[in-house]
């Protein structure tokens, strides 16, 4: 029988948004509640006290430690179990009830981040309510616990927060005072543990510059403490956002020699091999971060969620892509989809890699990859309407949804019904945005030859008296004059041909080729065309122009074309062209794979390449042979 009873201690602030959230997750797991308050005039204090008698005032004094250590000394409780408002505890197991043994257990913490990611951290949250385990730090404050020396233990249970969140972010102001209690602590400590604190909030707040220096102090004054490896982690990202990718990899590379089963700067380093589209040192190590896997990062307290799967899965589908290898890209996107199959990333990169699939085969193949419940249908409907593939019509009339606002006005354009989605649009109150509908307002006109829809909408969306007057010659097929284009009409005509294709209108976007008078036009149009897999017709459509840079566009998606459609000598002649406009890894690295016969001029074409990334451990093992 457990006789351990447990006290959850709490500090807040005006959390009267997620409080209650909180402590309803909390409420049936623990024997009772401590809330010190350190100065709301919200209805925080109001809420808390439905939940307990135990709530206290603390006068605040900038230091967190300080506040958390007045809760504890209120509590009665065997252990200790430690949470902010604005996260929730999933004790699934009911291991919190069902006897306690050890002296402290680390509890993970899954942090939502805007990108849509999920990062892992591990930390002491549940103790013995003992004299020893007492908090220090002004800010990331911390129960001073030894691995080594102390036993623990590790729970399922773990906790949800969701505080990094821009928006909540912004709605308690932390940046503010976290910073402002960092210089102080600073200013009396300036040690490894408070640098690494200080560029962690100046990353938060995206200023990557003082991030880097402040990192860089961390781990010159400790390289060899337990947040070292997380400190190089961050100095890297700081070169990554700072697009300084080169010395990324330098620093990366060395970085891998100290910590061999780090997945996470695996990952990262991967990333950075991409974006200079080295993409062999990419695949080495996104395949390193699948080969370490889960039980390799066992003992990492601090982590990415699928680094070490499917998220390694995605990026090697792209280095597949990018080598022009679609089946294979399918196949890793494929396995990244059954081991994460709520993953609408995944299902949109799985859309995109083949988006003229017939309803029968996108069906066939998604049923062998993910069960089709309600929840799912909703997920793909989902993916297809964000890529504005028609195909969504279908999987809701298979799942019986209907459609509403703005999904409804697509759905009806995709079933023809013209007459329901003026319908939809003539509803829409003056108030509402109407900025979605725009693609949808272009393709009705074009689709019934119409522009009387969008000339009553044609000043809500805010476009320039030239960029409307070139879309109503567009509606109504007049005579086309050549002018300058906006990059608002660029995205338009870009999101136009996507939707033809889609909808298999290749009479319609015969009837707008002679729109494309721009070469810029014809390469949108043409980057569309091989997309879908008509890569004669994107051939045909592309020209040359005065620009050097758009020149070296213009050659390298001609070279990728010849080379699907197998003229590879041709392939060669324009990769070549696009690297006498501009040396760079994609273009050497695509003409050294297309001269396998020809070891003379890979070699060659080896030490160009090992000019550009002299980092590059591909490269280097190239020379060696």
């Amino acid at each position: 029988m457990n006789n351990d009873t447990i006290s959850l201690c709490m500090i807040v602030k005006n959390e009267e948004h997620c409080l209650e959230r909180c402590l309803e997750s909390a409420k049936h797991v623990v024997d009772e509640i401590i809330i010190v308050d350190t100065g709301s005039n919200d209805r925080t204090k109001q809420i808390a006290s439905r939940y307990t008698q135990h709530v206290y005032d603390f006068e605040w004094n900038e230091d967190f430690a300080a506040a958390r250590n007045y809760a504890i000394g209120h509590a009665t409780g065997t252990y200790i179990l430690q949470l902010d408002a604005d996260e929730i505890i999933i004790d699934t197991n009911n291991e919190l009830q069902s006897g306690l043994v050890k002296d402290f257990y680390n509890v993970s913490i899954h942090n939502k981040v805007d990108s849509g990611e999920t990062i892992i951290h591990q930390f002491a949250r549940l103790f013995k309510n003992t004299p020893k385990y007492r908090y220090v730090g002004a800010l990331h404050e911390q129960i001073p616990v030894n691995y080594e020396t102390e036993q623990w233990g590790a729970l399922s249970s773990y906790i949800e927060h969701d505080g990094y969140l821009q928006k909540n972010v912004q709605l308690k102001d932390k940046s503010t005072r976290n910073m402002r209690i960092l210089k102080k602590a600073i200013d009396r400590e300036p040690s490894a543990f408070n640098y690494f604190n200080l560029g962690a909030q100046y990353m938060q707040d995206n200023r990557y510059l003082e991030a880097l220096e402040a990192l860089k102090k961390s781990y010159a004054s400790g390289k060899t403490t337990s947040f070292s490896q997380k400190v190089v982690y961050n100095i890297i990202k700081c070169l990554f956002e700072l697009k300084r990718w080169d010395e990324a990899i330098q620093v990366g590379e060395d970085a891998l020699q100290l910590y061999p089963n780090a997945v996470d700067l695996f990952f990262l380093v991967g990333h950075c091999y991409l974006e200079v589209h080295c993409v062999k040192d990419a695949e080495r190590c996104f395949k390193k971060c699948l080969a370490i896997g889960e039980k390799g990062r066992a003992d990492d307290f601090v982590y990415q969620v699928g680094t070490d799967s499917y998220l390694a899965l995605v990026k090697l589908a792209e280095i597949a892509e990018i080598e022009g290898d679609l089946e294979e890209a399918l196949r890793y996107l494929e396995r990244a989809l059954t081991l994460s199959p709520d993953n609408a990333m995944i299902l949109n990169r799985l859309l995109e890699v083949q988006p003229a699939l017939t309803y029968e085969e996108l069906r066939s193949k998604l049923a062998s990859l993910i069960p089709f419940k309600q929840e799912h249908y909703i997920k793909i409907i989902g993916a297809l309407y964000h890529l504005r593939n028609p195909l969504f019509v279908t999987f809701m009339e298979e799942a019986s949804i209907n459609a509403s606002r703005p999904i409804s006005v697509f759905y009806f354009l995709c079933k023809g019904n013209y007459e329901a989605v003026q319908h939809e649009l003539s509803i829409i109150n003056d108030n509402d945005n109407v900025e979605p509908f725009l693609n949808d307002v272009i393709l009705l006109g074009l689709l019934t030859g119409d522009s009387s829809v969008f000339q009553s909408y044609k000043l809500k969306f805010g476009l320039s008296q030239q960029e409307n007057k070139w879309l109503q010659q567009l509606l109504l097929l007049d005579e086309p004059k050549k002018s300058s284009l906006s990059s608002t009409l660029k995205h338009i005509w870009k999101q136009l041909i996507k939707d033809l294709l889609h909808l298999r209108r290749y009479d319609l976007l015969e009837k707008i080729l002679p729109y494309a008078l721009d070469p810029e036009m014809r390469y949108i149009m043409s980057e569309q065309f091989a997309a879908f897999g008509f890569y004669e017709p994107a051939l045909d459509l592309l020209v040359e122009d005065k620009h050097a840079t758009f020149n070296y566009k213009v050659f390298m998606l001609a070279a990728k074309s010849l080379e699907k459609i197998g003229h590879i000598s041709d392939a060669l002649y324009y990769y070549q062209q696009a690297a006498n406009i501009k040396k760079s890894m994609d273009s050497l690295y695509r003409m050294w794979k297309l001269l396998s016969v020809n070891v003379a001029e890979q070699q060659i074409l080896i030490r160009e390449m090992q000019r550009l990334q002299p980092h590059s451990r591909w490269i280097h093992q190239q020379l060696m042979k």
